[in-house]
């Protein structure tokens, strides 16, 4: 009987980081107001800064992922 051992490649994942929060905007940009008129991340942004949603949906600690804490209450109430 013979055992054959099977070693596999050690593999790298990159967790580099890049961070964009200095860039400035352009300087034509208007920010939208209207619900209608923002893209997902710009309605997230703004979820994020109502400061009576935070029970709900806040900031991670380190600022680049956030967290809905209570995901049935977020869907019905603000989403």
């Amino acid at each position: 009987r013979t055992v054959v051992v099977i070693k596999k490649p050690r593999t790298i994942m990159n967790h580099s980081y890049r961070d964009f929060s200095k860039v400035p905007a352009e300087l034509d940009y208007e920010t939208p107001t209207k619900i209608d008129d923002m893209t997902f991340s710009q309605k997230i942004h703004d979820i994020l800064s109502t400061k009576e949603y935070e029970a709900y949906i806040s900031w991670m600690p380190h600022g680049r992922a956030f967290r809905v804490h209570i995901p049935k209450i977020f869907e019905e109430q603000i989403c």
